[in-house]
């Protein structure tokens, strides 16, 4: 039986959980710098210094320069922010649009611009104007037979 300290010690570390707590105290050490695990054995970097500068008196005893910082307190308060009001007024309902229940008139196949289906058309009652003859000229409107109707 170990009869020291340091001889109980060693035969703790010896067994298989002496081993894992050894090893986890050197991660933590690595990792947490050591200083708050080790109780200070490792020391941690040096605290920067900071001096102090005197006041400086001059002649008269109240006029005394020292450098002095007031605390500065910051308020910021938060509150919830109000849900957005909801809209008092409708939004317009579009008009639906009237279709006309009337058939497009049809246009006849055989000319490139839209011509009436009727018995005959002249090149004096409708507008259009240097438009193609397709295929046949029924309502005979290309009178010199270049394909092109009632040219201007």
């Amino acid at each position: 039986m170990p009869n020291t300290i340091s001889d109980q010690v060693l035969a703790f570390f010896k067994k298989p959980v002496g081993v894992i707590v050894l090893v986890l105290v050197a991660i933590v050490a690595i990792c947490c710098g050591g200083s708050a695990v080790l109780g200070g054995l490792i020391p941690d970097a040096p605290e920067p210094k900071t001096s102090v500068t005197p006041a400086v008196r001059t002649k008269s005893p109240e006029a005394v320069v020292s450098p002095t910082l007031e605390p500065v307190v910051v308020v910021t308060t938060t509150s919830a922010a109000a849900p957005a009001p909801a809209p008092t007024t409708k939004s317009p309902t579009p008009k639906p649009v009237k279709t006309s229940s009337a058939p497009k008139p049809a246009c006849h196949p055989n000319y490139s611009a839209c011509l009436p289906i009727r018995d005959d058309v002249d090149c004096g009652e409708i507008s259009h104007r240097n438009f193609r003859v397709i295929g046949s000229d029924p309502y005979r409107l290309d009178g010199d037979n270049d394909g092109i109707a009632c040219e201007s």
